[in-house]
């Protein structure tokens, strides 16, 4: 009399496939919010990070314009003893040589200006400033010489072939991609024609008087970077907005006062969505 009551029993204790097919979609669930969740607090962690090195930049600025009464040159002088050895072998140099503080790279696209670099190279002078970067967490501080992307190099830093450009003491964010330095004399959109996705476009030369940038430095100096462009867009970017301009986040310096900010997680300074700013420029539409 009791064997088909166990067996009901026993039926009962085992699951069907779509209870067990209801069980796993929920542990799914829960662990796709349970690492979105992570991945949104690191996030947050790292951009309240970010802006507080951001800030620390900022009063290294507001400290070199009350000891010098001016914003720091955009056009920086580094001295022949600072500067790589390829340089040194190939270019008739007297005791320096110059490099725009410019935010956007050189030679067709492949190398990032170190522009917080070489702010912070011209501010080592003055010693408030130098108190404050000594108050920024160390592992956010780096020597640094950007590299060539070369093909199947990773972007910035990525290639093997290290840039002509000095080896300086650079800041970081925490999504481990440089701070990037806007000054007013190259702030706002650069190139203002249409180029399409992954053109690197016509570069800005620098030293044509009529570009209205520099003119050449002074007799017996040389000027290492001459032609700059901003970065390239992103597929994203050009289906959210066919007309955009490849030009760096064109950010205008408020007040023409220098600012920095940092790329946001993505390293991309043209998605200026996830942008890390102290304070955010007035941003240009292209012609």
């Amino acid at each position: 009399m009791n064997r088909p009551r166990n067996n009901r029993l026993n039926a009962r204790n085992g699951f069907t496939l779509i209870e067990l097919a209801i069980v796993i979609g929920i542990l799914g669930l829960l662990v796709a919010i349970t690492i979105g969740v992570g991945s949104s607090m690191i996030n947050s962690g790292k951009e309240q990070a970010t802006k507080g090195i951001l800030e620390s930049l900022d009063q290294t600025l507001s400290a070199y314009i009350d000891a010098k009464g001016e914003n720091p040159p955009a056009l920086v002088a580094v001295y022949l003893d600072d500067l790589p050895g390829s340089i040194k072998s190939r270019v008739d140099l007297s005791n320096f040589a110059y490099y725009p503080a410019f935010d956007g790279t050189t030679d067709g696209g492949k190398v990032y200006v170190n522009s917080v670099g070489l702010y912070l190279y011209t501010a080592q002078e003055v010693s408030a400033v130098q108190e404050i970067v000594q108050g920024i967490n160390p592992k956010f501080i780096k020597q640094f010489a950007p590299a060539r992307a070369q093909s199947g190099g990773g972007g910035i830093g990525g290639g093997a072939s290290i840039a002509e450009q000095p080896l300086l003491q650079t800041v970081f964010d925490a999504w481990g991609n440089p701070i990037r330095f806007v000054h007013p004399k190259f702030d706002g959109i650069i190139e203002r024609t249409r180029r399409s996705l992954d053109d690197d476009g016509n570069q800005v030369r620098l030293d044509q008087p009529s570009n209205g940038f520099f003119v050449n430095p002074p007799t017996g100096s040389s000027f290492i970077i001459k032609q700059v462009r901003r970065n390239k867009m992103t597929k994203q970017e050009l289906a959210d907005d066919p007309r955009l301009v490849a030009d760096s986040d064109g950010g205008l310096c408020p007040g023409a006062r220098p600012y920095f900010y940092s790329a946001g997680p993505d390293g991309n300074p043209a998605t200026t969505e996830d942008n890390v700013y102290t304070t955010i420029p007035t941003f240009v539409k292209p012609l």
